[in-house]
């Protein structure tokens, strides 16, 4: 009879015995790392543990290993950091067609589209000392949910979230017509896009501007839709108009 070792990752689920080549502690700590890396741990920031367990066992005169002789003799705790993946977050919301995925984008919060506190909007508190901020790019409409300080070990729900531009949101076109605000629905889906439209309003329809002691200007302004009463605006950027660039 002799004895022989090898090793096993064990992450409290799954149970897998190390090929025999892996003979060292470092050969199982590199070995148990690659795969953890293997898993689905979905795309946000987490750090993920297991154990690489050595174990002896007996063998027979055969060469059989001996049943219930096993013995743990050794155990490694061994760990990886997964890095937020933000474009994966985004494109699992979105799809691949989506202007959020190529937007630099400007994330911006106001209490008529977060909620929360008017001093303090999308800022909510939950569960335990977890903080959750929510926030919208200006640029695309793209929303995202950003939680930290959850100390739950179970559905800890720290990480980030994203969600598509809800469809009661949209870009309109704000300027004069006969001494009164003027608007016109956009068919953009993000900042660039809507001033590109509005541009091309105000070279056709240069009446359509109106006035400050800085010059011409027209708006584009993302706004909340609702059944019952106006629009409110989310955010605006200024267009100023000068003819001679037409």
């Amino acid at each position: 009879m002799k004895i022989e070792k090898y090793w096993a990752y064990y992450d409290g689920d799954q149970y897998e015995r190390a090929p025999d080549e892996v003979v060292t502690e470092e050969q199982a700590i590199a070995w148990g790392e690659a795969n953890l890396r293997d898993g689905e741990w979905g795309h946000n920031e987490r750090t993920i543990t297991a154990d690489m367990v050595q174990y002896s066992i007996e063998i027979d005169a055969d060469g059989d290993e001996i049943p219930d002789s096993e013995e743990e003799i050794d155990r490694v705790e061994i760990g990886i950091t997964i890095e937020t993946n933000h474009e994966a977050l985004i494109l699992d919301v979105v799809g691949h067609n989506s202007p959020c995925l190529d937007c630099d984008h400007e994330w911006v919060s106001c209490h008529a589209s977060e909620g929360g506190l008017r001093e303090n909007p999308g800022v909510f508190g939950g569960p335990g000392a977890a903080v959750s901020s929510e926030t919208h790019c200006r640029k695309c409409g793209l929303i995202r949910c950003e939680t930290s300080g959850d100390t739950n070990e179970d559905g800890n729900s720290n990480g980030v979230e994203y969600t598509a531009p809800p469809d009661d949101r949209s870009w309109r076109f704000c300027g004069a017509a006969d001494g009164e605000e003027y608007y016109e629905s956009l068919l953009a889906h993000t900042l660039e896009e809507a001033i590109e439209e509005a541009e091309k309003i105000l070279s056709y329809s240069p009446e359509r501007c109106m006035s400050d002691e800085d010059g011409d200007y027209a708006h584009v302004e993302y706004v909340q839709e609702y059944e019952s009463r106006d629009p409110v605006v989310l955010h605006w950027q200024r267009i100023d108009y000068d003819p001679e660039d037409d």
